[in-house]
Formats: C-alpha cells, sequence, structure tokens
C-alpha cells in the first residue's frame, strides 16, 4: 500500500508541479500581453494629443490673425476721427492693446497663454471674473448679432433678421 501511496503522491506532485508551471506561464503571458496593451495606448494618447496640440494651435493662430483685423480696423477708424479728440484717442489706445493681444497670442503656445491667464486670475481675481464676465456678454452679443445665411428645412434661404425676429 505504501507504494501505491506513494506513486499517487508523487502523481499528485508532478500535476500540480504542471499546473503551477501553466498558471505561471500564462500570468507571464498576461503580463506580457497587458503590457503590449499598455504601450499601444500609450502611443495613441499620444498621437491624439499630437492631433489634438496640432488643431489647437491651427486655431490659435488664426484666432491670433483675426484679433490682428480688429486691432487694424480699430487703428483705421481712429485715424477718421479728429485728431487729437478724445474719441481718436480711445480708439488708438484700443488698436494697440488689441494689437498687442495678438502678438502675445500669435507669439505664444497655448501652455504659455493659459499659465499667463491662471497667473492673472491669482493675482488679481475680482478683475480677472468681471473680465470673463464681460468677454462672455461680448461673445454672446456677437454671436447672436453675426447673420448667419442658411436654408431652412424647405430649402428656402432665410435671411438673419428674420431668423432674430426682426423685421427686414
Amino acid at each position: 500500500m505504501s507504494a501505491e501511496t506513494n506513486e499517487s503522491g508523487s502523481s499528485q506532485a508532478s500535476r500540480t508541479e504542471r499546473l503551477t508551471q501553466k498558471a505561471k506561464t500564462s500570468g507571464e503571458a498576461a503580463k506580457e500581453t497587458l503590457e503590449s496593451l499598455k504601450e499601444e495606448a500609450q502611443d495613441r494618447v499620444r498621437e491624439a494629443g499630437g492631433k489634438a496640440a496640432e488643431a489647437v494651435d491651427s486655431r490659435r493662430a488664426d484666432t491670433g490673425e483675426r484679433i490682428a483685423q480688429v486691432a487694424r480696423a480699430l487703428g483705421k477708424a481712429a485715424e477718421e476721427l479728429d485728431e487729437g479728440s478724445t474719441q481718436r484717442q480711445v480708439f488708438e489706445k484700443a488698436a494697440e492693446g488689441v494689437g498687442d493681444l495678438a502678438e502675445e497670442i500669435q507669439s505664444k503656445s497655448l501652455g504659455q497663454l493659459v499659465g499667463e491667464v491662471a497667473d492673472f486670475g491669482r493675482r488679481n481675481p475680482v478683475t480677472f471674473v468681471g473680465g470673463a464676465a464681460l468677454l462672455g456678454f461680448a461673445l454672446a452679443r456677437f454671436t447672436s448679432a453675426a447673420p448667419l445665411d442658411r436654408e431652412d428645412a424647405d430649402g428656402a434661404e432665410t435671411d438673419a433678421p428674420e431668423r432674430r425676429g426682426e423685421e427686414a
């Protein structure tokens, strides 16, 4: 009986060892697969981040140019006003300030701009919140006043005054 028990114990130990080895091999394979998936996910995140950064940079440049156009328009408007008048001085200062803003936007990265805005907000919280509210009102006014010629559901053109509930 002891030979049978010994053989049965040896067989059991061998089987346990094989199962342990399979578990280790499976665990290592799973770990390698997980590592591979992790690397692939990181690559995709970096790729998406790069594409997003390119899109943001393109928008930043476009925004800077549009702001520069506003500065030039303010400058031209100032030239139309009487020399030395208060209105002309206001327009000239506004053109200068808007022009400086355009240069800042065009010359700095998004990260630098966000950092500067955050720093300003920490140093001047009341001014920052007031400016943000003013900007929000201005943007709302600008977007609601911008005429958009679109086609309605019937295919007929809809002009801006009718769309806003005004008479043409």
